[in-house]
């Protein structure tokens, strides 16, 4: 999976994200193709306990239903992702994956599955995004699954030492509480994940931590921390300890389970990499999935994104819908690990 890609100098930024992309593609449909209207972003195609998230849903001038998967720059991955959503869409529509560059060889393979293929115009993209960066309506998302359930926040947790500038703690102190209130009537309705507390410790480090019905100790986790700065963790942690050194039975095995299974793991996620400690230059390379073997031996995905952009009006929803999507597509995997 591609989350990071250079883009033109003309810009402020040195590099746009898939979030960007999502945005403009979002404001300027046309950028796929004229008469283009999205209706709907990640949303959910469902088969049995399993759930997908396809990057847009929307209609096509004839008024035919089309299901997009956005890249920056499309690999043989795709074709699992968009494979799935054909496979288990209830009906008819189109099936298209659009990006700025695909793997040489990739289009024709699209093509004799059936899908369809756009080069999104790179140039033109980017300079829409610098064109549009005040625009409000480049910030409205299209995220029913977050949306209904968004609040207000009205608490702020302050740590005893503060290693962040005070504009960024007080960031992060507002993201991770709108993030608690955002998610924990959603993940209890939805998942039977309850809200257990929003810690902050001596290091700076914000956690908001939520038990899983998985296991009496397991524990979905939301984590930053000065140390690796312009990353947010999503974690799935077996046998949860504030020790991190702490073991168990448990642990060990869902570390094995993981290392089995580490083809699975990554087809699910869309990489081609699953890390066992972090790796250097991170804003080069954008989110990436991490197994932790010793500390908390948890599975992470981590949203990589400058800490400028945390404050951005959509941000928070956009982290909401990664982490309702990272538990969605490990609930079934948990389940098979508990079988085993």
């Amino acid at each position: 999976m591609t989350t990071r890609m250079i883009i033109y100098s003309m810009l402020g930024s040195d590099y746009m994200y898939e979030k960007d992309l999502k945005r403009i593609v979002c404001l300027f449909p046309d950028l796929i193709e004229e008469g283009l209207s999205i209706e709907h972003e990640e949303f959910p195609i469902r088969s049995g306990i399993s759930t997908y998230r396809c990057d847009l849903k929307g209609k096509d001038k004839n008024g035919n239903t089309v299901f997009i998967e956005l890249k920056l720059k499309a690999d043989e991955a795709v074709l699992f992702q968009i494979g799935k959503y054909k496979t288990f869409v209830q009906g008819e529509g189109r099936f298209m994956v659009a990006a700025f560059d695909f793997k040489p060889d990739l289009p024709p393979v699209l093509s004799n599955h059936g899908y369809e293929y756009i080069v999104i115009d790179q140039k033109r993209a980017a300079l829409l995004l610098e064109e549009n960066q005040y625009n409000p309506d480049l910030f409205n998302r299209k995220l029913s699954a977050v949306k209904e359930f968004k609040k207000g926040f009205s608490s702020k947790s302050v740590p005893t030492h503060s290693l962040y500038k005070e504009n960024e703690r007080q960031a992060i102190s507002e993201l991770m509480n709108e993030l608690k209130e955002m998610l924990k009537n959603h993940l209890r309705q939805q998942f039977n994940i309850t809200f257990e507390t929003f810690d902050i410790r001596k290091k700076d480090e914000h956690r908001l931590i939520f038990q899983s019905p998985t296991g009496a100790g397991d524990k979905f986790i939301i984590y930053t921390r000065p140390r690796e700065m312009n990353i947010i963790e999503l974690q799935f942690v077996p046998d949860f300890s504030l020790t991190t050194g702490y073991t168990t039975p448990r642990k060990e095995a869902f570390k094995e389970y993981v290392n089995k299974h580490k083809n699975e793991v990554l087809e699910l996620f869309g990489f081609h990499e699953l890390f066992s400690k972090s790796p250097k230059d991170v804003l080069h390379m954008g989110d990436h999935l991490l197994h932790t073997k010793q500390a908390w031996k948890a599975l992470h995905y981590r949203i990589v994104s400058p800490i400028e952009e945390w404050n951005k009006p959509d941000f928070c929803e956009w982290t909401a819908m990664k982490f309702i999507e990272f538990i969605e597509i490990l609930f079934p995997f948990i389940r098979e690990f508990e079988l085993n």
